[in-house]
Formats: C-alpha cells, sequence, structure tokens
C-alpha cells in the first residue's frame, strides 16, 4: 500500500498569492500539487499543497509561489499538528499493538528471523528491536525509507513548517497523530505482518513501487498518483475508504468553518488530492472554487 508517503501520516492551502502569481496557469491541471481555493464568499483565498512524507532532501523543495502563499496566509494546517511535540509523545502508544500482540506472535519463528535479518542488513536493526511491539505498518515505513537512492531524507513537512516558522505563522492539525495510528488497529495485525514478509520475500517491489511514487511526485502528476495509490498489490485495497476517503471527507466537513474565518495554508499528502473523493472535488462539491497554481 503506497499510503504512508502521500496519505497516511503518523509523524505529521489556503493562502494569498501576490497578483502576478495568481494571474499563472498551467497547461495541465492535474500537474501541480499547488491549489487555490476561493469562492463561497471568501475574502481572502486559500491554498491547497500536496506533501509526500519521505524524500531525498534535494527533491524537497517549495516553489517561489508556495513561499509567497505561506507568506501571506494566517495558519499553516498539516494532518496532524507537527510542532506539537507533546501530542508527538502521546502518539508512540497509539502505535502499538493492543493486548500484548508483538510481531513475534504473529509470525512463525522462521518468517520472524527472516524479517529480522532483512532490518539487520539494511542497517535498521536497532529500529526493528525498539519496534517489536508497533503496528506492522509502521515497519513496512521504515522499510520504504531505505529505498531511497539517497544519503539524505527528509519529509515535505518539515520543508512547509520550516517556511511557516520562517515566517513566523501558526501551526495547526486537521486531525491528531493519535487518531492516525489508531486507524491501523482497524486492519488485523495478521494482514499487516503479512504484507511485512511479502516485501522481505519481494513479492512486492518496493524499490519499483516507491522510484514511481517518487517520480509522478516530482511530476506533481496527480493522475499517476492516484493510478499509484489505486493500484493496490498489499491486499489491503479494502482499506483505502478507512485510509484516505473517509479522512477526506472528515477533513472538509472541519476545513467549511476554518475557511470562513482565515486565510490557511492546507499541506496534506498528495494522495489526498485527487480522485472523486480526492479533497480538491470534494471541496468543489462544497461550493468553493479550486483551482491550479503554477509551482514550478
Amino acid at each position: 500500500m503506497k499510503l504512508k508517503y502521500l496519505g497516511v501520516s503518523f509523524f505529521f492551502l489556503a493562502i494569498f498569492l501576490w497578483s502576478n502569481a495568481q494571474n499563472q496557469s498551467i497547461k495541465d491541471s492535474s500537474q501541480t500539487l499547488l491549489w487555490k481555493i476561493t469562492g463561497k464568499g471568501l475574502e481572502k483565498p486559500s491554498y491547497l499543497f500536496g506533501t509526500m512524507h519521505i524524500l531525498c532532501e534535494k527533491d524537497a523543495v517549495l516553489s517561489d509561489n508556495a513561499k509567497k502563499a505561506i507568506a501571506n496566509i494566517e495558519v499553516v494546517y498539516f494532518e496532524a499538528d507537527m510542532d506539537d511535540m507533546q501530542e508527538m509523545m502521546s502518539a508512540m502508544k497509539a502505535m502499538k499493538m493492543k493486548n500484548g500482540v508483538t510481531l513475534k506472535s504473529l509470525l512463525s519463528n522462521e518468517d520472524y528471523e527472516k524479517v529480522k535479518k532483512y532490518f539487520s542488513e539494511t542497517g535498521q536493526g536497532m529500529v526493528f528491536t525498539v519496534m517489536q511491539d508497533f503496528k506492522p505498518l509502521m515497519l513496512s515505513t521504515m522499510m520504504q525509507v531505505k529505498t531511497l537512492d539517497c544519503q539524505k531524507t527528509i519529509a515535505m513537512e518539515q520543508v512547509v513548517m520550516k517556511e511557516a516558522k520562517l515566517e513566523k505563522k501558526d501551526i495547526e492539525g486537521l486531525e491528531t497523530l493519535a487518531y492516525q495510528a489508531s486507524l491501523f488497529d482497524s486492519i488485523p495485525y495478521s494482514l499487516q505482518a503479512k504484507q511485512l514478509l511479502d516485501v522481505v520475500n519481494k513479492v512486492y517491489d518496493v524499490n519499483n513501487e516507491t522510484s514511481r511514487l517518487v517520480e509522478a511526485y516530482k511530476r506533481q502528476d496527480l493522475k499517476a498518483i492516484e493510478a499509484i495509490t489505486d493500484d493496490e498489490q498489499w491486499g489491503m485495497d479494502n482499506y483505502l475508504e478507512l485510509l484516505i476517503y473517509k479522512r477526506n471527507h472528515n477533513w472538509v466537513q472541519k476545513l467549511n468553518s476554518i475557511l470562513s474565518s482565515k486565510a490557511v495554508f492546507i499541506a496534506v499528502g498528495a494522495g489526498h488530492l485527487p480522485g472523486k473523493q480526492g479533497l480538491i472535488e470534494l471541496l468543489r462539491k462544497e461550493g468553493y472554487t479550486v483551482s491550479p497554481v503554477a509551482n514550478q
């Protein structure tokens, strides 16, 4: 499931652009990560921006238009408040499996040792030891981080946050990190463990899929991102409703009250933007005008 980077985040846009930036257009409206929200009586525009939760540091940059947008809004909203360390700590408890379940209890001895060896050989032996009782999807995320071909990685949210702090903007979250982590309780732990084992056994080519995802993001190709997200190969296609669509609907309801009172910059996983149940279309159904902004 390619949701960790473009949709579900357990770590981790409505804005005034200057007039010359507002007048810029792009040839293909599906190839931008930055969208302007106007209409429905809004006094100031807000902006929606698609992030990726892990990138090579050299690829994680903000366009001039995105920087100008952040400079002219009041609050930056992430999926969760990434500036609240207390919330980060409380989320740790929610990342653990319930009722004393551990990865070792979900796998045969042979499979458990195979997964353990994988983490050791990729330099993540300590991570594996610490996360024994964490939900297996958390470990799957750590495995994907190692597939990127670079020494330094960073979340796009960190880049946005740095810019927001530079401009002295408030940081808020559309939901809590604990809530995000709790979503994985609805996916059987045994299924999550099988997914983890499939990666180790190379049943699923995580290197190739991560590369496809990164390249689509760098091209700002929302159609490709939607296709990759929907191209479910990890046996959990039934959980897209839980992990993406339901959250999109919840966020739009919350944004209805937020947008009417202040200009904001909404930075969420890019997988939440496209499609009939994506944030762009859902906001349009609520009466807003959501239009693409050049983001080179």
